[in-house]
């Protein structure tokens, strides 16, 4: 696919040339112009569409089956918007041996927790990660104490007569 894709591109770009070199033979006239203009536009216009679609191909690998079937249908959920998650804030799609290996660190992480797992995927997308790396609850939790303990204010001591 990724060497027919190539051809593809080597081809437009040797088409570009043989426009130019037209567009250079026509004599300089506003008409000629506007078609200049509107030919390096549509050419630009081109190479970015083309340059998307190489970031959607893939070299022939047999896919790796993650059977997520097993897991709890919270955690999938979640784990379905956290790919949906990389793709719509990093551009990152995740193909079967990134999604297996990253649910593997998750977990490795978790200790097979899902209920873990599941908050810590949330916190990841909150926190505008794109990374699996280990939280450290204990300051998640230290930090939440410490919030309630703001949001209820303080007690005066009573007046002494």
């Amino acid at each position: 696919m990724r060497d027919t894709f190539e051809k593809a591109v080597q081809k437009t770009n040797e088409f570009n040339v043989l426009i130019e070199d037209l567009l250079n033979v026509l004599p300089d006239t506003a008409k000629n112009y506007k078609l200049k203009k509107k030919v390096e536009a549509a050419y630009k216009s081109l190479k970015r569409a083309m340059e998307m679609h190489e970031s959607l191909i893939t070299d022939v690998v047999p896919k790796l089956k993650v059977k997520t079937d097993s897991y709890p249908a919270d955690f999938v959920d979640t784990w379905n918007m956290y790919k949906d998650y990389l793709v719509e804030q990093f551009g990152i799609r995740m193909g079967s041996r990134m999604q297996k290996f990253r649910l593997q660190l998750l977990f490795d992480y978790t200790n097979n927790d899902f209920k873990q797992a599941t908050r810590w995927l949330q916190f990841y997308m909150a926190a505008g990660s794109a990374s699996i790396y280990p939280v450290n609850e204990q300051k998640l939790e230290e930090k939440n104490d410490q919030q309630k303990g703001q949001n209820t204010g303080f007690v005066l001591p009573a007046k002494k007569e």
